[in-house]
């Protein structure tokens, strides 16, 4: 097993881990007082959050632009 002396994240042990999941795991660039959240009826995922991004601007560019073949 590598080491390495960076610390990119913890597994949040404050939390109950849900079966079937892993615990839940935090970033240690984000201080708990930093970070903003809104919370949208329905959207519990992230898949559910891009498709109602998606929904909500359907003609925008996504994950850069082709030209081209």
């Amino acid at each position: 097993m590598s080491t390495s002396k960076f610390k990119y994240a913890h597994w949040n042990m404050d939390k109950a881990q849900e079966p079937g999941f892993s615990r839940e795991l935090l970033s240690e660039d984000i201080s708990d007082t930093g970070v903003e959240t809104y919370n949208y009826p329905g959207i519990d995922t992230v898949i559910k959050g891009f498709d109602r991004t998606a929904e909500r601007v359907p003609n925008n560019n996504c994950f850069g632009t082709r030209v081209g073949n």
